[in-house]
């Protein structure tokens, strides 16, 4: 059986959705006569828009006999909506291809044909999927019972592990633990799984989970870890893991030791396919047609309440193992057929990973007496600014309501409605209230209490629970953007001060934010190759000033702090080619500076005119996109882009779109603050200089006081002239700029030197 989510959705087999269909279909060997074909939804919804949870709820009985009456022995589900019907669990982009049973049936998810044709980076895993429900329909699957796995229980299993690990070159590690942070208190490691490719053989060494006979033994624990660390050192032995810079941190924390990571799978999938995703089961299952081994979250972190959940357990922590290392060989051959991407991977990836391994080893340093403080202000700023609004609207309105909101504004006060919901209610959003702010005090005042409302929930009061003593825990992805860049929870600090002073570094240390200079800009210069915008930079000249001295006619002497900010949002908003509507829109809502329309037009035709090889440049990236559906960055870095082949215009534009900035953003904000970070990290002993992390284009560090006025013109020189620069035949045509704020983050003094 197949199920779609409603007969246009299926298109009745005839549309372009359903010839796909039973091409692939019949690419993995089954024919439309093997198949019954229905939907979750009998009837097409209206204007062709998707059902309702209501008709998905309503329709769901008429299925389940539908089910019961035609009793298949497999099912293919299509689309987020079919999956939810029959599976708690509806994240298609995680489960696709993965085998559930549903009442006595083996279901198969996957994504609608229909959404392949508008978003083709979804085919790729269609067609995989396809031929993993034809495998599975031929009982051609990956068996649970194929591993060979040992439990550690006693010390002859362990002699005999060690012989083993003793003869390996390539080692699959992981740890199963009580949790996500190894801070919290409490927290311990489980176990440490090792999938050895001298015997083929996969071991599960318990530590602290319920029943292990090294419970009790912390110096033979320690042992172990030890002498498992000195063997992997010696022999330089090949550990891989599957996102196991968490796993080694854990490790340094509780043992004191780590591992020396050569390669991530989950990093190595990510170069190779940054936009899939990068799951140990889905890769386990679409590259290894791995059968499903979840097991509950209670049992993965060792609360067992039988036997055979206890068995479960072990297994599921070799299974892990097991196909980390069978990942490695698929994922390296194909990194070491392109030099390019090899160079990436083994300089600057792997490299990067275990240099955050150290650098999230501590925490950020949080002023707790400046955190109490700011707590007061804004609570006290809260409290005032409810009091007027309170005047203003009335007692009673809950200002976290939009629906209470929108009456307040469109019905009681009259305001203007400016902008609709995709539901069809009158707007509340920030973008609406900026424009309102000029009819009425209430629009300003309300922006400033949800501000306030964020900054209290999310950072001064939310950042409690990441807080162990006075320092804050956030982890860093390595393989958090599609771009290259990192992703942290810290980049979504806001530009605040009295937010970001909170973050600081403890006695004897200055906290030092060293940020990159217009680097976008930069980077765009250098890649477009544009005479005017590279002479700027070269000769020092200031980019927005300049700007706005060339679409204004004016000197830059005669220019304005608001003309200024004006160009800033030009150049901001025109760098990567975006139309006068849109930069009208960013203007308003970015830099808080009014356009009108006619002057967004002027202002576009005069910056295309003053840097004419923008417009050349952004043709050749379109062209490239056409042509190979990706782009590379400098670094190497491909940015694969298959949503050019998309049936939609708009999907097709937004690709063009990112062939454009990728490889600036993934450049400048991505390898190139990487390469800065990893010299920074080896130049500099880490009693003196530690690398706390990143943000955007900055780097934040602790420097020892006393080395501080010798240390920042050393990393000054690193970000502005990376030695891996020469190592990548990377030739910088435009300076490269690196500023620096001395003292707590967003508060501190610009270093003059």
């Amino acid at each position: 059986m197949v199920i779609g989510e409603t007969p246009t959705n299926l298109a009745n087999i005839g549309g372009k959705g359903g010839k796909l269909l039973l091409e692939l279909l019949d690419s993995a060997g089954l024919t439309h006569k093997d198949i019954y074909f229905t939907n979750v939804i009998k009837c097409t919804p209206p204007e062709g828009r998707s059902p309702t949870a209501k008709e998905i709820k309503t329709c769901k009985s008429y299925l389940d006999d539908e089910i019961k009456s035609v009793n298949p022995q497999y099912i293919l589900t299509l689309g987020a909506t079919a999956l939810k019907v029959l599976s708690k669990k509806s994240k298609i982009t995680e489960l696709h291809g993965q085998a559930f049973d549903y009442q006595g049936h083996t279901v198969v998810p996957s994504f609608a044909p229909n959404m392949a044709l508008r978003d083709p980076t979804r085919l790729p895993g269609l067609r995989k999927d396809m031929a993993k429900f034809g495998h599975i329909t031929r009982g051609q699957v990956a068996s649970t019972e194929d591993m060979h796995w040992e439990i550690i229980k006693n010390m002859d299993q362990w002699n005999q592990f060690i012989e083993e690990f003793s003869e390996c070159q390539v080692v699959g590690m992981d740890c199963e633990t009580t949790g996500l942070e190894c801070e919290a208190p409490g927290a311990e490691i489980n176990t440490i799984q090792f999938s050895l490719d001298s015997t083929d053989k996969n071991w599960s060494l318990p530590l602290m989970v319920s029943g292990s006979p090294w419970r009790t033994r912390a110096k033979l624990r320690q042992k172990f870890i030890d002498t498992l660390a000195d063997i992997a050192e010696e022999k330089n032995l090949i550990i891989v893991g599957q996102n196991f810079k968490f796993d080694n941190r854990w490790i340094m924390k509780k043992y004191g030791r780590r591992f020396k990571l050569r390669f991530d799978t989950m990093l190595a999938h990510h170069l190779l396919d940054e936009n899939s995703p990068h799951g140990l089961k889905e890769l386990a299952s679409e590259f290894c047609n791995a059968p499903s081994y979840d097991i509950p979250l209670r049992v993965k972190l060792g609360n067992f309440k039988s036997a055979q959940e206890e068995e479960n357990f072990y297994k599921y922590g070799c299974f892990d193992t097991f196909y980390t290392r069978a990942l490695y060989y698929l994922f390296k051959n194909r990194i070491i057929k392109d030099p390019t991407q090899r160079r990436l991977f083994y300089k600057l990836v792997m490299p990067s990973a275990r240099m955050l391994e150290k650098v999230e080893s501590s925490g950020l340093y949080i002023n707790r007496k400046r955190q109490a403080e700011v707590k007061t202000e804004l609570n006290t700023k809260r409290e005032a600014i409810l009091k007027r609004m309170g005047e203003l609207g009335g007692e009673g309105v809950n200002w976290n309501s939009p629906a209470q909101v929108a009456d307040l504004f469109y019905k009681k006060l009259q305001l203007p409605i400016l902008e609709k919901t995709d539901g069809g209610a009158p707007s509340t959003g920030e973008s609406v209230l900026l424009r309102l702010q000029h009819e009425h005090e209430l629009p300003r005042l309300l922006m400033e209490f949800r501000g306030i409302d964020k900054n209290l929930s999310t950072y001064v009061e939310g950042w409690e629970k990441l807080i162990q003593g006075e320092e804050l825990f956030m982890s860093t992805k390595i393989h958090g953007t599609v771009t290259g860049r990192f992703a942290s929870r810290l980049h979504q600090v806001p530009r605040d001060p009295m937010i970001r002073s909170l973050i600081d570094a403890p006695p004897g240390w200055t906290h030092v934010c060293a940020d990159y200079s217009q680097i976008e800009l930069r980077i765009a210069a250098l890649l477009s190759n544009d005479p005017r915008m590279k002479m700027i930079f070269q000769t020092g000249g200031d980019i927005h000033s300049e700007t706005a001295s060339f679409i204004l006619g004016k000197p830059i002497s005669q220019l304005t702090k608001e003309e200024r900010k004006m160009a800033k949002a030009v150049n901001f908003g025109l760098l990567y080619g975006m139309g006068w509507p849109k930069l009208v829109i960013y203007a308003r809502d970015n830099y808080g500076v009014d356009m009108t329309d006619a002057q967004a037009k002027a202002f576009r035709v005069r910056y295309f005119e003053t840097y004419a090889a923008l417009p050349k440049w952004h043709e050749r990236q379109r062209r490239c996109v056409r042509a190979f559906g990706q782009v590379v960055s400098l670094s190497g870095r491909i940015r694969h882009l298959p949503g050019i082949e998309s049936s939609e215009q708009g999907v097709r534009a937004e690709a063009e779109r990112q062939g454009i900035n990728s490889p600036v953003q993934g450049f400048g904000s991505g390898d190139l603050k990487v390469m800065s970070m990893l010299e920074i990290h080896d130049t500099f002993d880490w009693d003196q200089v530690r690398i706390k992390g990143e943000v955007h284009d900055s780097i934040l560090l602790w420097i020892r006081n006393e080395i501080l006025e010798e240390a920042v013109p050393q990393i000054k020189k690193i970000m502005e002239s990376p030695k891996l620069l020469v190592d990548f035949g990377i030739k910088m045509t435009v300076p490269i700029v690196a500023d620096f704020e001395i003292g707590p983050w967003g508060m501190g003094k610009p270093y003059k030197g």
